[in-house]
């Protein structure tokens, strides 16, 4: 008897497609990616286009530094001398009861006035937290050189006699006598908080970095 061998099928081997990039493909793939946040960054810089040229962002504060940049730095070197004197002072913390009475006394007075703070805000640009960070300072500094701050009776009488033209119509001598306590404290305040400030930057290691 003839035997037949059956038939076996062939296993069919497949490939494996194994895709690997060139160093160039890689550098195109990086490129396009690159190019891709170049626009986005560029797009997020533009603050104008005149006739399809660009002006950055970066223009403007370079043009702001220049014509104000020393005093802008200034201004936050010593808002930071202060703000690092508030966190290191003991005996002139300012607490959150008493931040809050002053919060409340100014919005009554603003109300007063038929104003409200976010419209007083939004016409400065101001946001409210910042505001608050102002109030704490000034609350701060009241504390710190309230006895370099104290007004005799004989200096708002001087003030009335010499201010009385600028004072507001309708107003009682009590209530002349206290705007002109107020004037007098304020700028006592102020003239106190720059002797405060040159004592805090003499006292400060200061790094400058620019130069305007």
């Amino acid at each position: 008897m003839c035997y037949t061998m059956p038939m076996v099928a062939k296993k069919k081997t497949t490939k494996k497609n194994n895709h690997k990039f060139t160093p160039f493909v890689w550098f195109f793939i990086f490129l396009l990616i690159a190019l891709g946040f170049a626009a986005i960054l560029n797009k997020a810089l533009l603050a104008a286009s005149v006739n399809g040229q660009p002006i950055n962002r970066l223009d403007i504060v370079r043009e702001l530094e220049k014509q104000g940049g020393q005093q802008a730095l200034e201004s936050l070197i010593s808002k930071k001398l202060i703000t690092q004197a508030i966190t290191n002072s003991d005996e002139a913390k300012v607490s959150e009861k008493e931040l809050n009475q002053r919060m409340k006394e100014i919005e009554q007075q603003l109300k007063q006035q038929d104003n409200d703070l976010e419209s007083l805000l939004a016409m400065q640009g101001m946001t409210k937290e910042e505001f608050i960070e102002q109030i704490k300072i000034r609350m701060f500094l009241e504390k710190v050189l309230k006895n370099k701050i104290k007004v005799a009776k004989q200096e708002v009488a001087d003030y009335l006699e010499q201010n009385q033209a600028l004072m507001p119509e309708g107003l009682s001598q009590a209530e002349q006598e206290q705007l002109a306590q107020e004037q007098l404290e304020n700028q006592k305040l102020n003239q106190q908080t720059q002797l405060y400030l040159q004592n805090l930057k003499d006292n400060a290691k200061i790094i400058y970095f620019v130069k305007y």
